[in-house]
């Protein structure tokens, strides 16, 4: 997935990932048993930003109505951040069982 700089428009690569927050992010989602979304953090090399994305990934047997809801609970919490230098966006991601979009139920 492609992904830039929020503030400065940089391309993203695999080596701008911030591995150990990311890691450590992922850790403490997973040990408080949330599930619907990921953490990847980024380190822009020109202008030093911080970028966190919040991928939000479709749940199997999750409507449309089901998705939009939780996507708009997370852009609350998501709003309500306010750190220096830090961008955070969130980004629809796949179904995490099938890696499609939304089931019918």
């Amino acid at each position: 997935m492609q992904r830039a700089c929020k503030h400065c428009g940089q391309q993203l690569t695999v080596h701008d990932l911030a591995k150990s927050k990311t890691v450590s992010m992922e850790t403490d989602r997973k040990e408080s048993g949330l599930k619907g979304f990921r953490f990847r953090c980024y380190n822009c090399p020109q202008c030093g930003y911080e970028d966190l994305f919040v991928d939000v990934l479709h749940l199997h047997g999750e409507d449309l109505a089901g998705y939009e809801r939780r996507r708009e609970q997370l852009d609350g919490a998501v709003r309500d951040v306010h750190e220096p230098m830090v961008e955070v966006s969130l980004v629809e991601g796949p179904c995490r069982e099938t890696g499609g979009g939304f089931h019918s139920n």
